[in-house]
């Protein structure tokens, strides 16, 4: 049998399990978005300490494992202008880098210098992109296993804007919209010339049966 009092105990073991679980979730929530705030932070400030060139903010993991393809946030968090166009020294940074120049001043002074190096020989690379037929080109920098990597991308068209991008999205959502609308309609369409015909069909039977009996 139970008491009156262990219903009211039970439900005080489960109030207090949900606003702690509310609790830890509100923390986490901060915490992410305190990360998030300083990650940025730090990447502006490399921005500005190089000026002269413009940067992008990259999270390939998240990209990768189906989450938002634009950059880090949602956003490509761009610095600067003209990225990928010759002349304006370009670089895309995948937020894995800026993570591990926080915590590691040496592997910062690495990305840094290398940051510098690609800004001295930008022109070569853009020599390069003109000897393979191409018109636009950037730096890439990743980390694998704890080490810098840099690539670079060549483009025979200019990369595009963020408000570009988000256009196409948008665009193609109206476009998977429309073509849902159309597929109902279709499938509208066809119920009533069904329906249509299986009365026509029954109406016929009637008509040849009342035929017959006559």
């Amino acid at each position: 049998m139970i008491e009156i009092g262990n219903i009211g105990t039970g439900n005080e073991v489960y109030m207090n399990y949900r606003k702690r679980s509310e609790e830890i979730f509100s923390i986490s929530e901060q915490t992410e978005q305190t990360t998030m705030k300083s990650e940025l932070d730090y990447y502006k400030d490399l921005c500005k300490e190089f000026k002269n060139i413009t940067f992008r903010l990259e999270d390939k993991q998240t990209a990768m494992s189906g989450g938002n393809q634009m950059g880090y946030g949602g956003s490509m968090n761009q610095v600067g202008s003209g990225f990928g166009n010759f002349g304006q020294c370009s670089i895309s940074i995948d937020v894995g880098v800026i993570r591990r120049m926080l915590s590691d001043p040496e592997y910062e002074r690495r990305v840094k210098g290398i940051i510098d190096s690609s800004r001295c020989n930008y022109k070569n690379y853009e020599q390069a992109a003109l000897e393979d037929g191409f018109s636009y080109v950037c730096v890439n920098l990743e980390d694998e296993d704890g080490k810098v990597v840099r690539s670079k991308t060549q483009a025979s068209s200019p990369f595009s804007t963020e408000d570009e991008v988000r256009k196409l999205w948008a665009d193609d959502k109206l476009s998977e919209k429309m073509v849902r609308k159309f597929d109902a309609m279709e499938n509208e369409l066809l119920d009533t010339f069904l329906s249509f015909t299986e009365s026509r069909i029954k109406s016929e039977k009637f008509y040849d049966n009342s035929k017959r009996k006559s």
